[in-house]
């Protein structure tokens, strides 16, 4: 999931992000720093804008669209600590790849 997190990171759509998240993925703690850059590494976070607990099945489909953070805030399989907004905007930032187009032979 992390490596997923790496490869998808839309810069663009973090313009001007300067916000500190710490996921909990079951026992696994990730510190997840915006900035200049994308930085992810192993442990918690004393001071984080949004703490996101879930585990990495929710994560995927939250993040990549089947389904909505509402809803797996109310099944209780994702909660979320702290700023709301910035915990929103995080989902924003790993999107999708729209898939090549088919070439057709002629």
């Amino acid at each position: 999931m992390i490596l997923a997190l790496r490869s998808r990171f839309d810069a663009v759509a973090a313009d001007g992000l300067h916000a500190r998240y710490e996921l909990r993925l079951g026992e696994d703690r990730f510190r997840i720093t915006m900035g200049e850059e994308l930085e992810v590494t192993r442990g918690e976070l004393d001071q984080a804008d949004a703490r996101i607990t879930t585990d990495p099945d929710t994560l995927a489909a939250v993040l990549w669209g089947q389904a909505s953070l509402t809803d797996a805030q109310r099944s209780e399989t994702m909660t979320i600590e702290g700023d709301t907004t910035a915990a929103k905007r995080f989902f924003r930032l790993f999107p999708l790849h729209e898939p090549a187009a088919a070439v057709s032979a002629s």
